[in-house]
């Protein structure tokens, strides 16, 4: 059985709010102004965890679960001194319940579920862009050797992620409206080096 939770709740003192379904937090920016920002929360599966695997060089932790997800767990330098680990991205959404997963060296790892096919996936430089930024890792040097391009993009008739390359990005901002070759479902995500923090849960699942 399935149940979806919703709740509303202000903090005594009226300046953070919580809405939860997925978790998001927002807090007022300050007394004066009714804007309202949002904060990075505690996320996770919501099933039975199958799986874990460390990056070779300790970096994130990749987590199977029943809830047929697969989910990037890694560092965030909160301040100076205080480093917290968060959900920061989920590189597989699946159909079936998640059994295994298996790292295959920087960025690139396999996974098993219950239909006992093995998939194999490799970051995108923009995924690789974004976790440096959070992470505060140099990682100029993988992006110079990432072959994968800058994300991936399901065809409006196809079930399998193609590869979208600067070019195609180009070249879907010079075609013309309506032509085949525009239609490119990918939009990059980029992180302002001001703001290094993990994204919001709408990010992480878009």
């Amino acid at each position: 059985m399935l149940m979806m939770l919703f709740l509303r709740n202000y903090f005594k003192e009226g300046d953070i709010y919580i809405h939860i379904g997925a978790l998001h937090l927002w807090k007022q920016k300050n007394h004066v102004s009714h804007m309202w920002q949002p904060c990075p929360v505690i996320g996770g599966h919501f099933d039975e965890v199958a799986d874990i695997t460390w990056d070779p060089l300790g970096r994130y932790l990749l987590s199977s679960s029943k809830d047929q997800t697969t989910r990037l767990h890694a560092p965030w330098k909160k301040t100076e001194n205080e480093i917290v680990w968060h959900e920061v991205s989920r590189p597989q959404v699946h159909g079936y319940d998640m059994a295994s997963v298996c790292n295959l060296g920087k960025y690139k790892f396999a996974s098993g579920a219950e239909e006992k096919v093995i998939r194999g996936f490799s970051a995108p430089t923009n995924f690789i862009r974004n976790f440096g930024q959070i992470c505060g890792f140099d990682v100029e040097e993988d992006l110079e050797k990432c072959e994968v391009g800058e994300g991936a993009s399901v065809p409006s008739l196809g079930l399998s992620n193609k590869a979208v390359k600067i070019a195609d990005l180009e070249d879907q901002q010079n075609q013309e409206e309506g032509q085949e070759a525009g239609q490119i479902y990918f939009k990059p995500l980029s992180l302002c080096t001001t703001n290094r923090r993990p994204i919001n849960a709408k990010h992480i699942v878009a």
